[in-house]
Order: structure tokens, then C-alpha cells, then sequence
């Protein structure tokens, strides 16, 4: 081969990369690519990481790299960040906003996400195909798999597959790879997992189970083995100790200030909310969101589906997972277990078909394996099994690259033809991979930029808090995060993260707090806690002097908007007398500005 053939198939090479590239960014991002920089979409979970983004900026200006607290939020407690799942996201996002704003860095991160796990699926289907050709289809079909599409709209960290495909990829090369010959790379396993741990925890355990069922049914370990891999999970853990001590601190200060009914509560809440976030059998199979289809008679099932328990990972892989079960290649089993697996812990603790809950035990005691992860200490709070859907697009880009090459050499004709049906079959299965991409809702014109700037031009000095008002904690006050990104001033109340947050160990200052209950639409209730003390008989002039002197606050910030729910007469009436006593503001169309160092209004 010349050195212009060289050249040529090189260059083609890197057009086919970044043509796949825009694919995979297209289909996840589309909706987004209307207007990177002024806009963003999504769940709450969005806000916060914008918000994460913003501050892991902030840090790293003054060369704080790795930043163990905030302090300017949940004042004056603080925020540990050593507790938040998915700190690598973040930080990058981090990193960009030193260069850009928080919203377009938050999308730029959300684009790099998308070719890093084209990168990783692409490295992963090159250990079972030679063929660069089916290693990119196969990639390309994986990163844009709707399942992991939807984790676009709202969850940068659950976006991370490659962290996953990583890990599938090590075990591949480790176990059924032949230049390796079974040995496992402690340096390399040890990092892979570090990172999967840093993107979340949901991928740590996901990939580690992927790397121990390829070594099980390869059947190539030895004890030499069993010592790496134990000196690389050594290595995690020490690296890791700081997030480790951090969350096994928490869980144990909070667990001493919970009462028992306070326990049976939390109990409740999880078992709750991972029944919710469990998928359906049958949702794996269908693609609508957010409601299954019933199988019998075609209709609706009144079972609410969102982007959290969306488990449908898309026909091209959901065919080739199939047919890598009954197809004989070498990887068969291989596909067999690894899906299996991943499918019986997205089911989560108690099995669901059809949009109705299995329950042969005549309770709702939990049967399936994820009940033992749902109880173990610290993983008690992995509480979205749905989550562990978004390993199924690595498993299919196995299949697709142990299929394809098959599927190929039985087409008929000569290499032109051969490339021409690749050409359509790349069309039809692009085609077939978006079906199911949730519709993206803009928070644009909410009037949150609005505010914030409103409150920095009345501020003197960067250590006068705000608080949004009414302050419920029912997790709503991320979106608030925004304001804090305008007007850079400390903020008192509940974001971001919830699973973060030491509620009974320390944020009980706010739950016995006399002004946050009076400016509270339900002022029996808080956050996570169950009932409050009953209000005394002081006055709301009182009350704010104490919010002023024990958490510093100068700024009330109402939601015009959340006032109006009927829970809320009370705040309403009480705010519209502080605008005759304080200086009020309109802050947007949503929000008034109350400023408490201020009177005479």
C-alpha cells in the first residue's frame, strides 16, 4: 500500500469517526441544538447540575481542584460535595465554564459526553470484530440508544455509558481477548473503576458485574487473578476513601437523629421509591413513553412512564441481544448472561409485567435480588434499579459486533453491493433507534435570570443571603439554583442534591426554624421530615429579625407563581404585608424581591 492509500483510508477513517460522531450527538442533543447557549431542558436534576457546573467554576479560577465543601448554599450548613453522584461531569462542566457560560458549558459537556460513549462502544466492539466498518455501526447504535437519549434531558451523570463500556471492554480484553491471554490489569482495572465510581455509582456496580459475569463464563480466571483483581478493588478503596468516609459519616449521623418513626418513614420512602423507579418487564420490549402499551388489547395502561424508568434501549439492540442468545458464535453466552443479569436488576425488588405488580407472596415484600442491594448499608440510596437499563446498550454493541460480520458475508453480490446494503441497513436501524426520544421542555422565560440580577444590584456585599419564599423543601428549590448563578450571593434552603443533604443531623436549624415554617405553605410538614412544633404567637417582624441574624438572610425572593396553590393563603397574606413595611421589587414576571434591610416600602 502506498503512502497515498494510506492517507486515503486514514482520512476516511476520521470523516467516518466524526460523521458518526455528529450522529450520535444529533440524536441525543437535538433538541437541544436549537440554542446551546441560551437555553436548556429538562428535569430539575438539569438545574442542579448547571448549577454543580457554575460552582466547580468558581473553584477552579482560585485553583481549587478538587473542592471538598460549598459553603454559599444551605446556609450555614454547607454543602459536602464529596457526597455527590457523578463529580467527574460535573467537574468538567466545571471546567468549560471557565471558558463559556454555565448553560452552554453544561450542553458542551452534555455534547462530549456523547462522542466519549461513541469512543468507548467503538473500543469495545473493536475486541470482537475486526471490521472498523461494523465496530462504528455497532457504536453508533449503542451511543444512541434511547435509553441512554433520554438521560440527555436532565441526568449528565447517568449519561456517562462510557465509563460502563469501559469496563466491558477491559473484561473482553482480559478474559476473552486472545494478545492478554486471561491475565487482569490491576492499574488499568483500578482506574476504569475509579472512574465509573466518579461518573456514578450506578455504574461502579454495573460495570464491575459486567466484568465479573465475562470473567465467570469465560471461565479463564485463575487464582493469580483473584490477588489482582483484589489489589485493584484495594487501590479503589483507598483512592475512594474520602467519598467513602463522607458518605458513611452521613449515613451514620443521620441514622443517630432519626427516631424510629422517623426510620420507619425513611424505610417507607425507599421501598416507595424503588418499586417507582423500577422498569417493567414488558417495557423493554416497548417503546412508548409515558405509558405502556397493554399487550392483550393495544391500549394505554394508566402506569406513569418517565425519562427515569424508560428501560426500552431500542430495536437494533434489543434484536441483536436476541439474536445473540440463539445465534452459535462464540459470544453467545456471553450475551446470554450479561443481559440477563442487567434485565433481573433493572426489574428491581419486585418483579412487574404489563404495567401490574407480580406479588406471589400476597405482600409486597421484595423477592427479586436487587431487595439485597436495596438493604445493604450506604447502597440503600441506589433507590432507581431503571437506572441499570442503560447497560443494555453495552451488551448489544457485543452482539451487533459478533452479528454483524455474519449478516454481511451472507449477503449476496460483490463489495459494492456489500457496501450498498451497509449504507441502507445503517439508514433503517438509525431509523429504527430513535423511536421513544422524550420530548424536551424549555425552562426558557421562567424569569429566573431575571431575579437573580435583580438581587445583585440591590446587594452590598457578597455575604447577603437570600431565601425563596415559601420554603417547603419539597424539592422544587433547584431551579431556584439559578438565581444564585445571577446574583452570586449566598443561598439559604434545600438544593441541591436531596440525597446529599444531612436532613435530620443538621438541617433540623431550619425544620424548628420559626420563620421558615411561618413563610412555609405547609408549616406542619419539611422536606423529608414528618410534623413540625406547632407556631408560637410571635410576629412576622420577630421572625425575620431571628432569619436575619442566625442565617444572614437580607433577600426574600417570592414565587408569585407557588403562592398561588390554595396551600398557600396564609404566606400570601403575610408577603403582602411585607410589601408595605419593605422595599418590594418585581423580579420578572414570576418573582418579587422583598428586601428585608430596607423599610418604608
Amino acid at each position: 500500500m502506498t503512502a497515498v492509500s494510506r492517507l486515503m483510508r486514514d482520512g476516511a477513517g476520521i470523516l467516518v469517526h466524526l460523521l458518526a460522531g455528529a450522529v450520535v450527538v444529533w440524536a441525543t442533543m437535538h433538541g437541544l441544538l436549537r440554542d446551546l447557549s441560551g437555553r436548556y431542558f429538562g428535569p430539575v436534576d438539569a438545574d442542579q447540575n448547571i448549577w454543580f457546573g457554575w460552582r466547580f467554576g468558581r473553584e477552579l479560577r482560585v485553583w481549587n481542584l478538587v473542592p471538598r465543601r460549598f459553603d454559599d448554599v444551605v446556609v450555614p450548613i454547607g454543602f459536602d460535595v464529596f457526597l455527590v453522584d457523578g463529580f467527574l461531569p460535573l467537574w468538567f462542566t466545571g471546567l468549560l465554564n471557565l471558558v463559556f457560560g454555565p448553560i452552554l458549558s453544561y450542553n458542551l459537556a452534555l455534547a462530549s459526553i456523547a462522542v466519549a460513549n461513541y469512543a468507548a462502544m467503538f473500543a469495545l466492539a473493536r475486541t470482537i470484530t475486526a471490521s472498523r466498518g461494523v465496530a462504528a455501526s455497532a457504536a453508533v447504535l449503542g451511543a444512541m440508544s434511547p435509553v441512554i437519549a433520554t438521560r440527555f434531558t436532565g441526568h449528565i451523570q447517568l449519561a456517562c455509558v462510557f465509563s460502563a463500556a469501559l469496563l466491558m471492554r477491559e473484561a473482553m480484553l482480559c478474559f476473552a481477548g486472545d494478545e492478554s491471554n486471561g491475565q487482569v490489569r490491576p492499574v488499568r482495572l483500578g482506574a476504569l473503576s475509579v472512574l465509573a465510581y466518579l461518573c456514578s455509582i450506578y455504574f461502579l456496580m454495573g460495570g464491575l458485574a459486567l466484568f465479573a459475569i465475562v470473567g465467570l463464563v469465560e471461565r479463564r480466571s485463575s487464582w493469580r487473578n483473584l490477588g489482582r483483581i483484589a489489589f485493584a478493588g484495594t487501590a479503589v478503596v483507598i483512592v475512594l476513601s474520602p467519598a467513602v468516609i463522607a458518605r458513611v459519616q452521613l449515613e451514620r449521623a443521620e441514622r443517630l437523629a432519626r427516631s424510629d418513626a422517623v426510620e420507619n418513614l425513611r424505610e417507607d420512602f425507599y421501598a416507595s421509591s424503588t418499586s417507582a423507579y423500577s422498569a417493567d418487564f414488558f417495557s423493554v420490549a416497548v417503546p412508548n413513553d409515558p405509558t405502556l402499551v397493554e399487550a392483550t388489547t393495544f391500549r394505554p395502561v394508566t402506569f406513569p412512564r418517565t425519562g427515569e424508568t424508560l428501560s426500552f434501549p431500542g430495536y437494533p439492540i434489543l434484536i441483536a441481544i436476541v439474536a445473540g442468545v440463539f445465534r452459535a458464535t462464540r459470544q453467545r453466552w456471553l450475551i446470554a448472561w450479561t443481559s440477563g443479569a442487567v434485565l433481573i436488576a433493572t426489574l428491581g425488588p419486585i418483579l412487574r409485567f404489563n404495567g401490574r405488580r407480580v406479588v406471589p407472596f400476597g405482600s409486597d415484600a421484595g423477592y427479586l435480588p436487587y431487595e439485597i442491594i436495596r438493604r445493604l448499608p450506604v447502597l440503600d440510596a441506589m433507590r432507581a434499579p431503571g437506572r441499570f437499563a442503560l447497560l443494555l446498550p453495552v451488551v448489544g454493541v457485543v452482539a451487533i459486533a459478533a452479528l454483524l460480520p455474519r449478516l454481511l458475508d451472507a449477503l449476496p453480490g460483490d463489495h459494492g453491493r456489500r457496501r450498498l446494503a451497509i449504507s441502507a441497513l445503517a439508514c433503517l436501524t438509525v431509523l429504527l433507534s430513535l423511536p421513544s426520544i422524550l420530548h424536551l421542555n424549555s425552562i426558557a422565560g421562567l424569569g429566573l435570570n431575571t431575579a437573580g440580577g435583580t438581587i445583585a444590584a440591590f446587594a452590598d456585599d457578597d455575604a447577603e443571603a437570600f431565601m425563596v419564599v415559601p420554603t417547603d423543601c419539597t424539592g422544587v428549590e433547584v431551579m431556584y439554583l439559578h438565581v444564585q448563578i445571577e446574583a452570586e450571593q449566598p443561598m439559604v434552603g434545600c438544593g441541591p442534591q436531596f440525597q446529599a443533604i444531612p436532613w435530620f443531623s443538621e438541617v433540623h436549624v431550619y425544620a424548628s426554624d420559626r420563620a421558615m415554617r411561618t413563610l412555609s405553605c405547609t408549616p406542619s410538614s419539611f422536606g423529608l421530615y414528618g410534623s413540625r412544633a406547632p407556631l408560637d404567637d410571635s410576629t412576622i417582624d420577630q421572625d425575620l429579625d431571628r432569619l436575619a441574624r442566625q442565617f444572614g438572610v437580607r433577600f426574600l425572593l417570592v414565587d408569585e407563581w407557588q403562592l398561588a396553590n390554595p396551600a398557600c393563603t396564609d404566606v400570601a397574606a403575610a408577603m403582602a404585608e411585607l410589601r408595605v413595611s419593605h422595599h418590594a421589587e418585581p423580579a420578572g414576571q414570576r418573582f418579587t424581591l422583598l428586601d428585608l434591610g430596607s423599610f418604608g416600602g
